[in-house]
Parts: C-alpha cells; structure tokens; sequence
C-alpha cells in the first residue's frame, strides 16, 4: 500500500518516520517532494560545488546531489524516489531509486539534465517521494546507512 499525505503526516508527526525538516507543503496526496541540499558534484570531472549560490548545470550531464532532506524510514516501509513531471517535462531524467526500509540519512541522487542548462538552486523541489508499506525486513544495513551530506559511490 502507497502511503497517502494524511498517512505520512501522521507517520512523521509520531516518530515512525523521519523526515528532517519536514515541511508540510512538500506534501502531496501520494508522497512528499524532496529538495536540493547542499552539495552538487559533476559525473564529467569529479568536481564537487556548493549549492549556497545555486549553480548553472550543463546539458546532457550527470549529477550528483544532496538532498535537503534526512531520511528516517522504519523496518516496513520502502520509498521509491521519483522525478517530479515539471523536471521531466524539461528532458531531465533520474534511474530508479529506491531507499530500503531501514534507511537513516541524506540521499544523495543521480539526475542527468536535458539539452538545455537550467540553473539548480538549493531548495528546489526535484523529487518525489513516494512511500509503500512492506513487510518487516532486517533494514538497510548498507555503506550509505547514516549519510550526513553528499556521498560518492564507495566501491
């Protein structure tokens, strides 16, 4: 079952699930929208910007991204991170992403741009958060557990 906004208010407003800060207008009837953190790091050269200013993307590049968010979920929910349509109406594009029941900390995300530059500001809303219910697992226990801003692959 896909958690709705009243599902998750209720959710986070009790502790269950952690969404730091959570704003209520992020909200939708289905998920909650993530932002823009503070990092960004370009996949073409390795390097890695501050979002304070904002920052003027290339066409047809990838990116990786902070969110503003820090992610708190319980051993029975899974979320699944999708692009918010204004985004994809403008040609940008992110893989599938899913956060794995257990998961605690920031995420950090692929999205590759569309063929024109966009300036990206910190705040901006670019995902949605969708979250579904599971059976109890074990919870992540992964290498990413516990992120506190933008993390690079670790192979």
């Amino acid at each position: 079952m896909i958690l709705s906004d009243i599902e998750i208010k209720k959710r986070i407003l009790s502790g269950e699930i952690g969404i730091e800060p959570f704003l209520s207008d992020n909200l939708s009837p289905n998920g909650i929208d993530l932002r823009i953190g503070d990092k960004i790091v370009d996949m073409s050269n390795e390097l890695e910007y501050s979002m304070d200013e904002g920052f003027m993307s290339r066409p047809d590049t990838f990116y990786l991204i902070s969110t503003a968010e820090r992610i708190t979920l319980p051993l029975n929910v899974v979320g699944l991170i999708f692009l918010r349509s204004t985004w994809a109406r403008m040609g940008l594009l992110i893989p599938p992403t899913v956060v794995d029941a257990g998961y605690s900390g920031v995420l950090s995300l692929i999205i590759r741009m569309g063929p024109r530059p966009i300036k990206l500001e910190k705040g901006l809303k670019v995902w949605h958060f969708l979250m579904q219910e599971s059976y109890e697992s074990t919870g992540y226990r992964g290498k990413y557990q516990n992120s506190d801003g933008l993390k690079r692959a670790i192979l």
